[in-house]
Parts: C-alpha cells; structure tokens; sequence
C-alpha cells in the first residue's frame, strides 16, 4: 500500500467554560448512581458470594507482601483488581464494606469512562448521548446487581470504554459533528491541542496500557486485540495510508510488553493459560453433550434474545430469565442497531462508518467468549460489552427525541425520553430492590451462610488457640473473615493438636457432622456446641478442651530429633501382638523450635535379630499439618496402626521412632543413637 500524505490532526477547539455543564452532570450522574446502589450494599441477602472472598483473601496476603502476576486458584484470574482492592485494604482495612465499596467505585467510575468515550465518537450530538449512555448505565438493572459483587470483571466496562475511546482519537482525523450540528472540532470533549496525547501515537501508546490493563483485568479481555487490528486495517484500507497500522504497533507492542510478567507465568504454568476456558468450552464434548452444532447454535439463539427478551437464567447474577433492557429500552435497543447498520453502509460518511466499523467488530469479539462457552448468556462474561450495549440505546433515545423536538412540537421528545429514563429506572429499581432479593433467599440467601460462619468462627477465635477443618478452612469467604486472626488448619479425623498453653478450640463445619461425632467420641473431655445460624441451619460444631483436660501419655525422656522434635509420650494399645496382627500406637510430639522442612515420622517395629518386622512412614496427621506450620510448644498427637509380619518370630520387639526428610531421605539425628532412632516401647510377639 503506497504510504499518502501525513495526516493531520484538525485543531481542538479551546477549553472553555461551556464544557463544565455537561461534566458537572457526570459528576452528578455518578452520585445518582452512589445513591441508588448503597441501600443494601452489605445487606441480607445480598452478601458476599466465595468468588469475592477468593478475591478478598488474595488482597489480604498480597497486603503481606505477596506478589503475584496471575492467580492460580479458584479456577485461575487475572490480579489487576486484586491489587486495587488490596490497596482499599490498606486504607480502610480488610472488611466485608471495603470489599463491596471497592465493586462499587468500579461499577461507578464506568460512568465517566462511558461519557468520555461515547463523546469522542462521530454522532449527531455525542454530548447528549454520552449523557444518556451513562444515564442508562446509572440506572440498569445488571449494573445494579454487578455493583453488588466485588468482581474483577466490574473494572472490564472502564477500560474497554476507555480503551475504544484512545484508540479511536488515534486512528480518527476527520471533522467532527457537534451536538449544534455543525461540522468542526467545537464538539470536542478532550481536543487534539499542543499536549503530547493530541498526537496519534501517544493516543496509541494510551490505547496499549488501558489493553493491557484489560488483560490483567478479565478472561474475555484477550479477545480486545482483534477489533483494533480490523479498525486499523479497514481504516489503513479506506484512506490508503499506513498511519493507522503504525498506531496499531505501538498499540500492541506496549500491550504486548506490560503483559510479559502474566506471560512467564503461562509460560511456566501453560495450563493455566487456558485452563478455565477449557472448563466451561462447548468445544469440549462433555460440555456439549455430543452435538456441538446444537450446541452452539442455542448458545448463539440465547446470546442474541438476550437484549430484549430472556436474559441470563443464573440467579446470581439477574432475576432468572429477565432480559438485559426493559420493553421501552429494548426498542431503543433494536433502533440503535438500525442506526448501526446506517452508519455501517457509509450513509452518515467515512469517519461515521470507520466508527461503526469499531464498534460492531468490538462487539462481536467481546461476544466470542460467551458463545463458545456453557450457560450462555454469561453475564459476567458479558461485561466487556457495556460501552457498546449502553451506546445504542442512548443513540436511538437521542435521535428520537431530536425527531420529535424538531418536525412535531419543540421539547416533545425531551419529554419523551425523559418519561422513558424514569419508567425504566423504576422498572430497574423494582425489580433490584423488591422482586430480587426473594428470589436470592429462595435460592439460598446466596452465601450468607458462609459469611454467618466466618464471622461465628472470627468469635470462637478470639478466645485462644483454634484448630479448624480443612471443609471450614477451604472456604474463601470464611479465611477472608478471619484473615487477620487466623485460626490452624488441619485434619482433626488424624489426631489432635495441642497448644503450648491455655484452652484448646476445635472447630468442624455443619456438613463434617458425623466426623464431629466421632471426635467426641474420641475425645470425650472436650465440651461439644452446635451453632445455628439465623435460617435455625447447623453451622458449625464447636468442641473446647480446657488445659486440665488434655490427654496424658506414658512419659517419653529422650531428647529432641535435630533440636526440633521430642516425644512427648505414648500410649500402645497392647503389649502383646500376634504375628500378622496390628499394632496401635499413639505418639505425641512437641516442637522445641520452629521448623524450616517437611518432615515424615516413621516407626519402626524391630525383633530381637535387629530385623524390621513392621514399619509405619508418612507425614503427621495424614498430611494436614506440615512439621513447616508447627508452633514451638504445640503438642501433636497421632494414632497409626502397624501391622506386623506374618512371620515375625514370637520374642520381644522394640518400638523405634524417628523423622526424615521425605525429599531426600536423610535423618534427623538424635542424640545417643547413630541410627537417628529412639526406643519408646517394647512389646511380646505371641502366636
């Protein structure tokens, strides 16, 4: 393609003080929209669901210095929102509010972003359409309910909006029509002056960090890259020359450059890279149930009535099956399109239809995702279409009423838009506020159970040591709850964990009912208390063993493994075993210091020959609770079963015990022994 003239920038008009009215009513759309979302920010039902406490608890280590450049669990996310609202953390601490607020101000800043973006664009009057398109915004029903939910995907809407918003001042030069119809730069939000971002390029570097900050944002953010390689290409195309495919390489070379720190992870983890996609792909078989055909020809079909007639069915994230826009905004939905299409066909002129051209193809990459996956219409997948969703809308409202203000009566279609915009936030707010919250408590009160259970647990804490279930632990919502006092976790079936001093705690959740019954059996000194939650629903078990009631062993005087580990006593379930029979033996350990490997125990069971007729090796307590988490002073206690040769002779055995590193096989020495082994017991071997 031969290389034209350098392209201009056409002159921004000066910053006067007209264009203060129209930010002063941002600024009070976005206090609208404060107002209508706070009431029941932190309410029942509306709590905290496990996704925002995987979010939550991420932030609160990332507060203890963690680094992360991907997060791996919970299905693998990007970090980008983890980092802001371990920065809200910072300042107004880790709670349920900060959590929510921090949702809040990105569903809130989408406003302003959508206002900026849609101005830049080459409509009839951007300025009042900006205004509608984040009227809309202000008064949806899925912003509503998203602006409820501490998710990373709520920050989507702003860099996408504002992304299309760089990306456009850097590829477009043409003249813009302003909201009095004529054709100059008057109409300008943000005009191409002496500052370095009037410049293509700089717009274009602009247009690469709000990418990558997409990409370090949401999933679905990967698929931003295709439509501005087809804007550049079709614009490049059209006006033959290759400014635009120049802004396109700075665009993605920047991108490209910031999201190298994500990319190392995939490339040392590369499941990771596409392993959530995989869960939920209707290309996988067990997704699509065989007839991959049918299968994404109903997603397609859901996707596509999904605007103005059956929304998302997941009660989660909509009133099941209620459509994204409301009856009235769904005809100026479908006009919107219409308009679209116009402009799409060259009829408004070529910088309108460059800007369609960007729009429709922003659209429907953002809608690849969703229709390859399950459970379509996805609105969380969704997300990234905003800017593009709430513009068409606004566009049919603004030509409406235009239309009617003109050829029927002055301020007719003023009024009319004006009685649309309050019926359809009335329609939003009743369905948000009174329809909606019945059917979340029906569903099951979404996770309020587990934020009762983290804040009963946060209580059971505070009085001393405490010991949960790795059920109880696993939750998201409940570590968040408890992060800056956290309770140990381990497997309380293996055995038992005793602290150096005071009262001990030990705590099952409702579902681990009958492993709380055998631990009372086990253990019947500790005092058992179910709490219920405020539904009358088993919570959780709580057992509370006071110090005086501690479990005693047969006294162990031998010194400490490697200066780490002593026994603490024994208890053998009887001095004598047949050949081919089982020994019981309980162990106790204490932690002289703290230590710094994952160490098995084993025990060994030797006849008088010196021959080893029956041995036990693993980690303690199956596993769930690594020597590297001991607290110097805790006792651990575990029963294991040895079973014994079948030909061991009858005779004396000893017990030995002892503790390697599994890694490498090697010894903890002990003192007095050269085979880094104590005898704690002996038993008789009989027939």
């Amino acid at each position: 393609m031969p290389a034209g003239p350098a392209l201009k920038p056409t002159a921004a008009a000066p910053a006067t003080i007209a264009r203060w009215p129209w930010w002063l009513a941002v600024l009070a759309l976005m206090g609208l929209a404060v107002a209508l979302r706070l009431p029941h920010l932190l309410d029942h039902p509306f709590w905290l669901n496990f996704d925002e406490g995987h979010y939550a608890w991420d932030a609160t280590r990332i507060l203890d210095g963690w680094r992360p450049a991907y997060l791996p669990a919970n299905n693998g996310r990007e970090p980008l929102f983890v980092y802001m609202l371990a920065g809200v953390f910072a300042l107004f601490g880790p709670t349920l509010l900060a959590a929510r607020l921090t949702g809040l101000l990105a569903n809130v800043l989408a406003l302003p972003a959508q206002a900026v973006f849609v101005h830049a664009l080459p409509l009839p009057r951007p300025g009042v359409t900006a205004l509608l398109s984040a009227t809309l915004l202000a008064i949806g029903f899925w912003p509503l309910v998203q602006s409820h939910q501490a998710l990373r995907a709520g920050f989507l809407p702003v860099w996408v909006a504002l992304l299309l918003w760089a990306w456009w001042r850097a590829v477009d030069h043409g003249p813009r029509t302003t909201d009095h119809g004529d054709s100059s730069d008057e109409g300008r939000v943000l005009g191409r002056s002496s500052l370095v971002l009037g410049r293509p390029l700089a717009w274009a570097a602009l247009a690469g960090l709000l990418l990558a900050a997409a990409l370090y944002t949401y999933l679905s953010a990967r698929f931003l890259p295709i439509p501005l390689i087809v804007s550049a290409a079709w614009v490049a195309w059209r006006r033959r020359h290759l400014a635009p495919l120049g802004a396109l390489t700075v665009t993605l070379a920047l991108a490209a450059i910031l999201f190298i720190p994500q990319a190392l992870v995939f490339r040392d983890n590369p499941d990771l890279l596409l392993s959530r996609a995989a869960q939920v792909s209707l290309l996988d078989p067990a997704n699509n149930k065989g007839n991959l055909v049918g299968a994404l020809t109903r997603s397609g079909r859901d996707l596509l009535l999904a605007a103005t007639t059956r929304g998302s069915r997941d009660w989660t994230e909509n009133l099941p099956g209620r459509p994204i826009f409301d009856p009235l905004l769904g005809v100026a939905f479908l006009g919107g399109l219409a308009l679209l299409g116009w402009d799409l066909l060259g009829k408004r002129g070529p910088s309108p239809q460059d800007a369609a051209v960007l729009l429709l193809i922003t659209l429907a990459a953002l809608l690849i995702p969703a229709w390859l996956s399950e459970n379509a219409p996805s609105y969380i997948r969704l997300t990234g279409i905003w800017p593009i969703l709430y513009l068409l809308p606004a566009w049919a409202l603004e030509r409406g009423g235009t239309w009617l203000n003109t050829r029927i009566r002055r301020h007719l279609g003023t009024a009319a838009v004006t009685v649309v915009i309050l019926l359809s936030a009335a329609w939003s707010l009743r369905d948000f506020y009174v329809t909606y919250p019945g059917v979340l408590a029906e569903a099951g009160t979404y996770t309020g159970a587990y934020v009762e259970r983290g804040e009963e647990l946060a209580a059971v804490v505070s009085e001393g040591p405490t010991y949960v279930t790795p059920v109880l632990w696993g939750q998201s919502v409940t570590r968040f709850l408890n992060a800056r006092r956290q309770p140990t976790a381990y497997d309380p079936r293996a055995g038992l964990v005793l602290p150096p001093e005071g009262n001990a705690r030990y705590v099952f959740e409702a579902v681990e009912a009958g492993d709380a019954d055998k631990f009372a059996r086990r253990w019947p000194a500790a005092a058992r208390q179910d709490v219920r939650n405020s539904h009358g629903d088993l919570s959780l078990v709580i057992f509370r063993l006071p110090s005086d009631a501690f479990p005693t062993f047969r006294a162990a005087d031998t010194p400490a493994f490697g200066g780490q580990i002593r026994p603490a006593g024994h208890t053998l379930t009887g001095a004598t075993v047949a050949p081919g029979g089982k020994l019981g033996l309980t162990l106790a350990w204490r932690a002289d210091a703290p230590i710094d490997a994952d160490l098995h125990q084993f025990v060994h069971v030797v006849d008088g020959a010196g021959r080893t007729i029956g041995q036990y090796d693993g980690a303690p307590l199956g596993g769930s609770y690594l020597t590297t988490v001991w607290s110097p002073g805790e006792r651990v206690v575990q029963t294991v079963s040895i079973g014994l040769a079948k030909d061991a002779p009858p005779g004396p055995a000893v017990v030995r015990v002892g503790w390697y590193n599994w890694r490498d096989g090697e010894r903890l020495p002990v003192a007095g022994d050269d085979d880094a082994a104590v005898d704690i017991g002996q038993i008789d071997i009989k027939p």
